[in-house]
């Protein structure tokens, strides 16, 4: 028994010590030379664009579940509420004649239907205790099907042409829209984790509920924050993918939920909580995009890119599990 507490101890303090680092460090190379020699496109100029236009959509809607996560949390929801929003605010848009006015309202409607589907997520988890697991899964459920309620299982056409003109084709000083969006919102989310008390004080929900409540935190508040940035990054998401497709799509980002979970944890994120920051997210959501890019490359099917996905996710909990002995 001692000597597998002192190999554990060993192991959780090489892990820690260079686990992140390393374990990062060692897919991205392995990945970009693997993929370089499948294919000589896979290192030109335009494919590295076409993986941070593409990596931008994970890169949001990840760093809302590294927000759940820290806090010993866990949203299977975010996938469907980026349906659920690209589905309203494009219905929205319909309805409005002004193409300024339609934006404007339509997104707007969609961020505050999504930050209301976390929020309702925190206090469930929070209020009655319930499993992060079991409570999101149930509102997936809930969501998907209220989605392909008021769209009757059909995409939405018609709306403004300028919204993908904006969010989903436009450019500012050479880069995609998109890309500076998102780039934005992980300075801002590195801003809160980093520089405010209220960053400290997720962190330390996540590491020890207990002697965060018995210090005076409120573990309601910070559950009900965390799940409403979630739900709040799911929507922005539903909504830059809506524009990038130029429709309202009743299936849009369901398979996001589950590679969010793999860069987040990939990323040094803790399944338990109290570990994670945003640079370790995004290298995380960086070498997924890598990843796909060069599996689409390699002209692998959806379902063998599903396969390795999960391949992914399993590996990364198992590297969790040195790096966080204790969750």
């Amino acid at each position: 028994m001692l000597m597998k507490i002192k190999n554990a101890n060993t192991m959780a303090s090489i892990f820690g010590k260079y686990g992140k680092l390393g374990i990062q460090l060692g897919l991205f190379v392995s990945i970009v030379v693997f993929f370089a020699l499948m294919n000589p496109v896979f290192l030109t100029a335009d494919n590295a664009l076409s993986v941070a236009r593409q990596s931008t959509y994970l890169a949001i809607m990840s760093l809302g579940q590294m927000c759940v996560l820290i806090v010993g949390g866990f949203d299977l929801s975010v996938g469907a509420v980026a349906a659920l929003v690209s589905i309203i605010s494009t219905m929205v848009m319909l309805e409005i004649s002004d193409p300024a006015v339609a934006i404007i309202v339509g997104i707007l409607v969609g961020l505050t239907v999504g930050t209301i589907v976390g929020l309702l997520n925190g206090f469930i988890v929070a209020t009655f205790n319930v499993s992060p697991f079991i409570a999101t899964l149930g509102m997936m459920g809930i969501i998907n099907g209220i989605t392909l309620m008021i769209s009757s299982g059909a995409p939405v056409y018609g709306f403004t042409e300028k919204f993908s003109a904006i969010f989903g084709y436009g450019t500012f000083l050479g880069l995609p829209s998109p890309v500076i969006v998102s780039v934005l919102i992980a300075l801002v989310m590195y801003v809160l984790y980093n520089m405010t008390p209220l960053g400290r004080h997720m962190w330390a929900i996540g590491g020890n509920i207990n002697a965060a409540v018995l210090s005076g935190l409120s573990n309601m508040k910070y559950k009900l924050i965390a799940y409403g940035i979630s739900g709040f990054m799911a929507a922005l998401t539903g909504i830059m993918l809506s524009a990038r497709v130029s429709s309202g799509e009743p299936t849009l980002g369901h398979t996001m939920m589950m590679t969010s979970l793999v860069a987040c944890v990939i990323g040094g994120v803790a399944v338990g909580g109290g570990a994670g920051n945003v640079p370790g997210a995004l290298m995380g959501v960086i070498l997924i995009g890598i990843l796909g890019n060069g599996m689409n490359l390699m002209n692998l099917g959806a379902y063998g890119q599903e396969v390795v996905m999960g391949v992914f996710l399993l590996m990364a909990i198992i590297f969790d599990r040195y790096m966080h002995p204790g969750r």
